[in-house]
């Protein structure tokens, strides 16, 4: 089994809580390696996430320690031979997003032409998690260019986000020219509140 010519994936996961970035997997053209890679990962064993914090920015670093010319790439001034694309698979209702960045690298690489942050957010309900709104709106705002999509545990909406994100960065739309203007709250937010009894 095989990939696109040129193509390669690599596997990170986020530990400690959701505030630690790790390479489990290096970049690889092999599917049969990657998928394996994926059968292999096992539940977090942190049972109480009530104080992660989560960090886009060790996300980040990590990718750059294992990628020597990320920043070459995502700020070339000619479309480059290949591009960066991060895609987040988030599942931590009650973790607080943010992003430490003291020298502003990290927004720069966000907003670079040739990098891309994507990410597919599975929450609890709102009623059970009320961050999960800041959650979605902070990941949805990471960059001009990110293709955010949220959802709770419905398999069939979580494999609709993640064929939509198999367009080709170079080749898409901005989201919002692809699905409409973003809309706070969140489509599963909103179809939640409207079931809650007056």
């Amino acid at each position: 089994m095989g990939v696109g010519v040129g193509h390669q994936f690599a596997l990170a996961l986020l530990a400690g809580g959701a505030s630690q970035c790790e390479f489990v997997l290096p970049y690889t053209d092999d599917a049969t390696v990657l998928l394996a890679a994926i059968d292999s990962l096992q539940p977090s064993p942190h049972a109480d996430c009530s104080r992660d914090a989560f960090d886009v920015a060790s996300i980040l670093r990590c990718v750059a320690q294992h990628t020597p010319d990320l920043y070459a790439v995502a700020h070339s001034t000619h479309v480059p031979p290949h591009t960066y694309r991060v895609i987040l698979f988030f599942g931590r209702s009650t973790a607080t997003p943010s992003m430490t960045d003291v020298d502003g690298n990290h927004r720069r690489l966000l907003h670079a032409p040739f990098f891309f942050f994507d990410s597919v957010y599975t929450h609890a309900r709102l009623a059970d998690a009320p961050q999960v709104q800041h959650t979605y709106e902070f990941l949805a705002s990471l960059s001009p260019r990110t293709w955010a999509f949220e959802h709770t545990s419905k398999p069939s909406r979580f494999l609709t986000s993640a064929t939509r994100l198999l367009a080709h960065p170079l080749q898409r739309p901005a989201s919002q020219d692809a699905f409409g203007p973003p809309t706070y709250p969140s489509p599963a937010v909103t179809q939640q509140q409207k079931k809650q009894p007056p």
